[in-house]
């Protein structure tokens, strides 16, 4: 391998991002915001998946399973109240099943055979998906007022890093801050006895006139 450029070239019909572009034998199984489409390794397009389902997508990955190959997709089309889970077969070319996601805008999407699909949704919620009977089978929030930036799956095992929004950036040196207070360290050091305080007593003088007689 030289990791030279081998080709380059527009997966969407719009000036959009790719929501997930996967290799596969023949070439590049490529997400687009509303198709799957096939790619020869040269760019050529080969064919694709279309269907009125499939709406504003911005997260996928591939789910193979023993019944054939499929691409999991997570969307928010404007006509569904809530964002969508869409599995693609891609044997059958068309949208095999459609899930309801209780959680925001899907961003990130992993899979894998032991624990099928894990979703992580933009509120910072991740949710497990049973594809074979496509419906959903638990969620979790590992960061509170948070969200995940990346995870992965292994086994039972979910990693994710995320970040709060409780952390906050420290100011410029050259602005100070308005309303935080900057952590300060404090040292001691031994230092000598204190001298004693001074104490003012009232001094009484007694004149004692001696008389004599004479």
């Amino acid at each position: 391998p030289t990791g030279e450029l081998y080709s380059s070239f527009h997966v969407d019909d719009v000036p959009a991002p790719a929501a997930g572009v996967f290799p596969y034998p023949y070439g590049v199984v490529a997400v687009a915001h509303d198709a799957v489409r096939f790619f020869a390794k040269g760019g050529l397009r080969q064919a694709e998946v279309r269907d009125d389902m499939l709406a504003a997508i911005s997260c996928g990955c591939m789910a193979p399973s023993r019944r054939g190959a499929y691409v999991a997709v997570g969307m928010a089309p404007p006509s569904q109240t809530k964002p969508m889970l869409g599995i693609v077969d891609l044997n059958e070319a068309r949208v095999s099943a459609m899930v309801k996601i209780d959680a925001g805008m899907p961003t990130l999407a992993r899979y894998d055979p032991t624990q099928d699909l894990v979703m992580v949704a933009s509120d910072g919620k991740v949710s497990l998906f049973d594809l074979r009977a496509a419906r959903p089978a638990g969620s979790m929030t590992p960061f509170p007022r948070g969200v995940v930036c990346d995870f992965d799956v292994a086994g039972s095992l979910v990693a994710c890093a995320g970040m709060r929004s409780q952390v906050r950036a420290a100011p410029p040196r050259s602005v100070p801050p308005a309303h935080t207070h900057a952590p300060r360290t404090h040292l001691s050091h031994p230092l000598a006895p204190p001298p004693p305080r001074s104490s003012t007593r009232s001094a009484s003088k007694t004149t004692s006139s001696t008389s004599s007689s004479a």
